[in-house]
């Protein structure tokens, strides 16, 4: 009779179903987000000094003296508006003739200096965030100084820096 008990035994432990292990599976997304960045900074303002009256007056666009620095995680588009073609006596009202110019500098390398406002500058970004160097120059005739009276003339124009 023992040995019918100990079949009967093993028999139903090879009947009972093996319990699996409890498992489940799932995914989860990350996300993050970088915001466009541009900042516009620098305070250098084009100064012609004191104007000679026999020779045009030209202050390079490239050479440093008057400067704005563009820093951008995405291609931007720079824009001149309001770009004077006369600069105004502070003192008299008197319109002095002046031709202004713009340049770039992105990698080391300077663009050609063009009349601002005739074309916008496009700038590419590199792998991070990028900075460029907007240079400003331009002109007076010394036929424009020779006819001006006595005064300090100036002026301003506006600089757009949009992402695209």
């Amino acid at each position: 009779m023992i040995r019918k008990t100990m079949l009967v035994a093993a028999v139903a432990v090879l009947a009972v179903p093996a319990m699996a292990s409890a498992q489940a599976t799932g995914t989860i997304t990350a996300t993050a987000t970088v915001a466009d960045y541009i900042d516009l900074s620098g305070t250098d303002d084009l100064a012609f000094g004191t104007l000679d009256r026999a020779a045009d007056n030209t202050v390079s666009a490239i050479d440093g003296s008057a400067t704005r620095d563009v820093a951008f995680n995405r291609n931007v588009e720079v824009t001149f508006s309001n770009v004077p073609s006369q600069l105004v006596g502070t003192v008299s009202g008197n319109n002095l003739a002046v031709t202004l110019t713009c340049a770039y500098e992105i990698g080391g390398s300077w663009s050609t200096p063009e009349t601002c406002g005739t074309n916008p500058f496009d700038l590419d970004v590199g792998a991070s965030v990028t900075t460029a160097t907007l240079g400003f120059g331009g002109t007076v005739t010394g036929a424009a100084a020779a006819n001006a009276v006595a005064d300090e003339y100036r002026a301003t124009m506006d600089i757009r820096v949009d992402a695209r």
